[in-house]
């Protein structure tokens, strides 16, 4: 059986290649990253003479807003008010005409005051609109009108086009599809969009509405990443889109000066490289020099990477198969076979109501519900594979050689399941981060309880016998020396946990931030602490100590922290594989070499 599973796992290694060159290939070649720099706050820092300079440093594109009257009377554009804020003048000025309470009084320069009446003739019937001179009047108006985003600065168009610069407009909720299409049509040559605020145009009931309206006038839309602002509805609509759609990345003016240029600069090339971004939006520094610093720096940065300062394409389609995805999956689940059996010989016959669950998960939540369940097995097994075949292979006397051989031989079976489920859930909506996978920390904990109940299973030599120490210890009178240590691991579980997946509850300290810098600078792409640090480190020792003596199995189990890790590491599916691989590597080697190293000390003094 042992020869068959192997050979299960072997085929969807060989299934899931076709899948991952395939990635490969769209993440090589899409090598475009668009600069785009936010003119409001441009303008707001009093910046907007550097624009010539700014093109030269390397910005490609301008996020540019529809302006409210509100916000053209605070740029002193125009000034108005509304009939019942003067209408005191009528009894004061004999032969002044009357000021209507309702009416809304604008003026300013003429050019000015004709384009915002053209604006408003789309808007309202014949004879609500009067412009004299110097004074636009609207009647039967809302008070939200002064609110309402309708004017685009022609002076900040005609000088993005002298500088051959793209434009990308920033609307927000409130407006219909219609208003939509129609703001779209009055730039030439759009191909992007981002939509501002928490949430999309369209949401929630005409998202399907605004969907059609950008594939028809052919825009793509910028995703801002979820953890720097999430906006509902986003997700629905890079679906609908047919996930024409790419990944944005942007922060808080506030923070970038925190963090100072060359900090900034990493951050920005960090989400490139390791996340897939191909939209960078970027704020100015307070001061003129530090805006233009940053944006040539990050240019130049970015150059040296082997991107292109182009505008952002969308990924285009990774290749599918339902057929590999049939052999990837029972790659996946082979294992559990043998885990099963480990357990107990009985409880094989568990494997039989795979299909059945699978089915079942098929018909209520849908195919790729039935993927992220499958992968999340495979995430469970895999650590729990590698453990029962190191347990197996400890054996035979030990040498540093052996024990190092055995390490990698265990890292390769897990590394084999990180590409599996990397593969099976290689589609655009995980890259985009459209789709989640549901269930990381889950994926951390439970192959260590598994696994904890596996060696004690082992190490009591059967499930009667464990039960009967269990017990035992559930009747033993409970001793403050326990409680202590009781204390210790659920605080070390807990601080496992919260530092885990995309989001950690628990955030790194600065002087952790200083470390991770050092270790980018040196590796480019930063290794995991608890992997190379603590995972694989405890990995090699276990192997090495229980050549010697089986009492050392139990370090092995603290070692899954890296297997684990290794799983975790390519379920972050919006990183590029060149990356996971790297940084696994990496991880692997360095924490090997200190594991080596430990080894080496332990038999200096003679442990046994």
């Amino acid at each position: 059986m042992k020869r068959l599973v192997g050979i299960i796992i072997i085929i969807g290694l060989i299934a899931s290649s076709f899948i991952l060159i395939d990635r490969y290939k769209i993440e090589s070649e899409n090598r475009d990253v668009e600069l785009i720099m936010d003119y409001a706050l441009l303008e707001e820092e009093g910046q907007q003479h550097l624009l010539s300079e700014l093109k030269e440093a390397g910005i490609t594109s301008l996020a540019i807003e529809f302006l409210s009257l509100s916000d053209l009377k605070k740029s002193e554009k125009i000034g108005y008010y509304w009939g019942r804020e003067v209408s005191f003048l009528n009894d004061l000025v004999a032969d002044l005409e009357s000021f209507a309470d309702n009416n809304l009084y604008i003026s300013g320069e003429r050019r000015m005051l004709k384009e915002l009446k053209l604006l408003f003739d789309q808007k309202v019937e014949e004879g609500e609109l009067n412009l004299r001179d110097n004074l636009l009047v609207l009647s039967n108006f809302s008070e939200e009108v002064i609110d309402e985003e309708i004017y685009l600065d022609q002076d900040i168009i005609a000088e993005a086009k002298k500088l051959d610069l793209n434009l990308i407009p920033r609307l927000s909720y409130g407006i219909s599809p219609l208003e939509l299409e129609n703001k779209l049509k009055e730039l030439e040559n759009l191909v992007s969009i981002i939509f501002k605020g928490d949430r999309v145009v369209g949401y929630p009931d005409q998202i399907d509405q605004v969907a059609y309206v950008l594939k028809d006038q052919k825009v793509s839309l910028g995703m801002i990443e979820p953890f720097i602002g999430h906006q509902r509805g986003i997700s629905t609509l890079g679906e609908k889109m047919e996930f024409e759609v790419f990944r944005v990345h942007s922060g808080d003016i506030r923070e970038f000066e925190r963090l100072g240029i060359d900090r900034s600069i990493d951050r920005y090339f960090r989400a490139v490289n390791e996340r897939n971004v191909r939209g960078l939006y970027l704020k100015p520094f307070l001061e003129e020099e530090d805006t233009l610093s940053f944006v040539s720096g990050l240019s130049e940065r970015l150059k040296g990477g082997r991107y292109r300062l182009e505008r952002a394409n969308a990924f285009r389609p990774i290749y599918r198969n339902a057929l590999f995805e049939v052999l990837i999956s029972l790659a996946l689940l082979a294992p559990l076979y043998l885990i099963l059996a480990r357990f107990h010989n009985k409880l094989r016959i568990l494997i039989f109501l795979v299909p059945l669950a699978a089915l079942a998960v098929y018909l209520l939540l849908g195919p790729r519900i039935l993927l992220e369940a499958i992968a999340l097995g495979g995430a469970i097994v895999y650590p729990l594979f590698t453990l029962a075949y190191l347990i197996d292979k400890v054996k035979g006397g030990y040498t540093i050689a052996k024990a190092y051989r055995l390490f990698w031989e265990g890292s390769l079976i897990t590394l084999a399941g990180g590409l599996l489920l990397f593969s099976l859930l290689s589609n655009l909506g995980y890259i985009l981060q459209i789709y989640h996978f549901r269930g990381v920390k889950v994926s951390f904990l439970l192959p260590l309880i598994f696994g904890l109940i596996y060696y004690l299973n082992l190490f009591y030599g059967g499930w009667r016998e464990l039960s009967v120490s269990v017990n035992g210890f559930l009747e033993k009178h409970l001793l403050w020396r326990d409680l202590f240590i009781g204390l210790i691991l659920a605080f070390g579980g807990l601080i496992y946990l919260t530092r885990t997946g995309n989001y950690p509850i628990i955030a790194a300290s600065g002087v952790e931030i200083r470390i991770r810098d050092l270790l980018e600078k040196l590796f480019v792409i930063r290794p995991r602490f608890k992997t190379f640090l603590i995972g694989h480190p405890l990995l090699l020792i276990g192997v090495g100590l229980s050549l010697r003596d089986k009492k050392y199995l139990w370090v092995l189990l603290l070692g899954l922290i890296g297997q684990i890790t290794i799983l975790n590491t390519f379920s972050h599916l919006h990183t590029p594989l060149r990356v996971s691989l790297i940084r696994t590597f990496i991880e692997l080697i360095i924490g090997s070499t200190i594991g080596i190293l430990v080894l080496k000390l332990l038999d200096n003094a003679k442990i046994k």
